[in-house]
């Protein structure tokens, strides 16, 4: 094709149709990818799960598809604080930041107590009564002694004020008295230290002491369920003393509270050291 010919052919209507083609489609190319990255992008953006607290499985599930999330029931368990077949409990938790697609394990709370057969405990120490007892999903209630050889063996395991044997149905969670044999003679027990404790941890150490944890105190710092779970012993009575013991079973009762500064010897310049021994 000569310079002639190219010219008259840039000035065509055919070239000038073809450009426009060409225009056309390079900008749909680039608007089809902007809207494939769009949608995309959106599809990973992460949010916040919601709280499925309290919502039975009907009101759950159309508030999971709405948000393109999944969810399975991966256990169920008894508590008298939510109404009886709602979520007791979810992962991830209420807040954390979740894309589309993740997957919800629900706990639910169960419509009727789950029930057990209580073990025998009779003979056993107390350490193994309350491993037993913990074990099958049980609690350890009041300890109680009499005056017997076997020091600190379960003599009787009690339900409610009433003796329960091995076999009997109860309920999972149930609280198990104990009688334990306390020596024929006055036979006493040190005091144990749980000031900086938290309940659980106190409560094992007193319970390992052969002594019955008494009354437990809250003070105004604890206003919701979780402060409890952070709160820690800040005073006992009767106070640890390495020269007094009392009698096996006596009861220890505890203050607690998520105030560090009512912990004794509590220095506001040592304030970290403090909290990291704490929490």
């Amino acid at each position: 094709m000569d310079d002639i010919s190219l010219f008259s052919y840039l000035r065509s209507k055919a070239f000038r149709k073809n450009v426009l083609i060409a225009i056309i489609i390079t900008l749909a190319f680039f608007l089809g990818v902007f809207i494939v990255l769009r949608i995309y992008t959106d599809h990973g953006e992460a949010f916040s799960v919601p709280d499925f607290t309290a919502m039975t499985e009907e009101e759950l599930k159309p508030e999971i598809e709405e948000r393109n999330l999944r969810y399975t029931i991966i256990d169920s368990v008894y508590l008298q604080s939510i109404p009886k077949g709602t979520v007791a409990d979810q992962h991830p938790k209420p807040g954390f930041q979740v894309k589309q697609d993740r997957m919800i394990y629900i706990t639910m709370n169960a419509t009727g107590r789950e029930k057990l057969v209580m073990p025998n405990l009779k003979g056993v120490s107390l350490r193994q009564a309350k491993a037993i007892i913990e074990n099958r999903g049980l609690q350890l209630g009041e300890i109680n002694y009499v005056p017997d050889i076997a020091i600190n063996n379960v003599l009787e395991q009690k339900y409610e004020g009433r003796n329960i044997t091995e076999g009997d149905t109860i309920h999972k969670g149930a609280s198990i008295d104990l009688i334990l044999g306390g020596g024929l003679s006055d036979t006493r027990t040190y005091v144990p230290e749980v000031i900086g404790l938290r309940y659980n941890p106190a409560y094992d150490k007193i319970t390992d002491a052969y002594l019955n944890m008494g009354g437990v105190n809250y003070d105004n710092s604890i206003e919701t369920q979780e402060d409890s779970a952070k709160a820690f012993v800040w005073r006992q009575n009767p106070k640890p003393n390495e020269n007094m013991r009392i009698r096996l079973g006596s009861l220890v009762d505890v203050w607690l509270t998520v105030d560090s500064v009512k912990l004794p010897g509590y220095d506001t310049l040592q304030q970290t050291d403090y909290e990291d021994e704490i929490w």
